[in-house]
């Protein structure tokens, strides 16, 4: 999987590969919810879900906390059963 960002006005290629998956946990140390939520969106589901999978469970908890970021249901189904779970034990 490709995505294209753009990044002060300079367009990246990020492949989906460790390096991207390091963009995304520092965006969320960042609490960068915008950059998250507009990177899911520009994405199939299966992929968006591939990232939250990808990322530690730490990070997957301080993503679902961030203010402003909220899951997108296509990419909630798209979760494993066991990641389903832990992100509804973290809503509830």
């Amino acid at each position: 999987m490709t995505v294209l960002k753009k990044i002060k006005d300079k367009k990246v290629n990020f492949e989906f590969n460790k390096e991207y998956i390091k963009v995304v946990t520092d965006k969320i140390k960042k609490n960068d919810a915008e950059f998250i939520t507009n990177s899911f969106q520009e994405m199939h589901p299966a992929d968006a879900a591939d990232i939250v999978e990808h990322l530690n469970q730490d990070d997957r908890e301080s993503l679902i906390k961030l203010n402003n970021f909220k899951i997108d249901p296509q990419v909630f189904i798209e979760l494993n059963e066991n990641i389903q779970s832990e992100i509804i034990k973290l809503l509830s």
